[in-house]
């Protein structure tokens, strides 16, 4: 389906781009052999881009979804 909204937003664009992000991060921090800190972060989102010639039609957004994915071609189409 990504494949498909991306052709639909790059129709008649010389090039185009779907770039996404999936990341978990956890850390623990030691101090004489006992946990003193702990964190976990997760981070997702994806960026749309189309060109031609000088215009360059962009959208961004952190939620990785069909809806999202749709909006984001309808901001960045040419």
């Amino acid at each position: 389906r990504a494949l498909a909204i991306l052709r639909d937003a790059t129709a008649g664009a010389e090039d185009g781009e779907l770039f996404l992000e999936h990341s978990v991060s956890e850390s623990l921090v030691f101090d004489d052999g006992r946990l003193r800190n702990s964190g976990y972060t997760a981070e997702q989102g994806f960026g749309l881009r189309a060109v031609r010639g000088e215009v360059t039609g962009y959208a961004h957004s952190t939620e990785i979804s069909e809806p999202a994915l749709r909006r984001a071609a309808e901001t960045a189409r040419l």
